[in-house]
């Protein structure tokens, strides 16, 4: 999706073969002097199904103004195509958001703990309309034009 966008490179930190550990993930990405950095995960609350849900976008605490701001434009755009309820951008030691050397951010698209949410993430159209809402906001934050 994001590679419909003139002068676009995406590069993926993650396998389908294995669980890349976080430090391989930054590494990587720090080594290959990217622009940004995008963490998509899914959230969770515990250990036992519960009532949390939503979608929340993190940043590392004395990241740059960008940083924020690009979390900001995702969190609304996957607030708006997803329905789900809005936890906001928050601030958080994680690693790929401390390790890496650009700006960085965290999407929690839901929460595994919640069965209506994990159902939704189970599925193909919701993490497409993610992938969307994703890319919509970074497509904002940097003025991206699509390819002709």
């Amino acid at each position: 999706m994001l590679d419909a966008y003139k002068n676009v490179i995406v590069s993926f930190a993650h396998s389908d073969k294995r669980d890349v550990p976080l430090d391989e993930r930054t590494d990587s990405a720090n080594s290959q002097h990217v622009d940004t950095y995008v963490a998509i995960h899914g959230n969770a609350y515990g250990t036992s199904w519960n009532d949390a849900g939503g979608i929340e976008t993190y940043v590392y605490p004395t990241r740059p103004k960008e940083a924020v701001e690009l979390a900001q434009k995702i969190q609304k755009q996957l607030v708006m195509l997803t329905g789900l309820r809005n936890r906001g951008v928050k601030t958080a030691n994680f690693h790929v958001l401390r390790e890496t050397y650009m700006t960085a951010v965290l999407c929690e698209c839901g929460f595994m703990t919640n069965k209506e949410e994990l159902a939704l993430m189970r599925s193909d159209a919701y993490r497409r309309k993610c992938a969307e809402a994703i890319v919509k906001g970074i497509a904002e934050q940097y003025h991206l034009v699509k390819k002709q």
